[in-house]
């Protein structure tokens, strides 16, 4: 197990060096984490050994972290079929949600052409 510490900062550093920090999920800096040791984790420290510091440990187990994804709200609906609050409220669920059809507008009339005025020759 290695726990990798950010010591410097990534202002000016190039692209591929600050993609590297990111994927070693450190952030800022004096943010540490803890990974398995192996050849993808060891090369991407190779390049970024100048910014971190490298310690070997034993017996500690990487901490995942888990991502949480916002999402919107599934629609609720009243079951008395009253406004407001949702007291007594049942979820819909988003996939049987479905808007009711537009009520068809009636056809347009056709723009009235406005009469030519015809030139006369002298």
């Amino acid at each position: 197990m290695l726990r990798i510490k950010l010591l410097k900062s990534l202002i000016g550093e190039k692209p591929g060096t600050r993609d590297n920090v990111k994927a070693l999920g450190l952030g800022k800096v004096n943010s540490s984490v803890v990974h398995n040791d192996g050849p993808v984790v060891r090369g991407q420290l190779h390049r970024v050994r100048h910014l971190v510091s490298i310690e070997e440990v034993e017996g500690l187990a990487p901490v995942k972290k888990q991502v949480v994804h916002a999402r919107k709200p599934l629609p609720v609906k009243r079951v008395d079929g009253k406004k407001g609050g949702a007291v007594k409220a049942i979820v819909v669920k988003a996939a049987k949600v479905k808007a009711e059809p537009k009520a068809a507008k009636p056809a347009a009339k056709p723009a009235a052409k406005k009469p030519v005025a015809k030139k006369e020759d002298k």
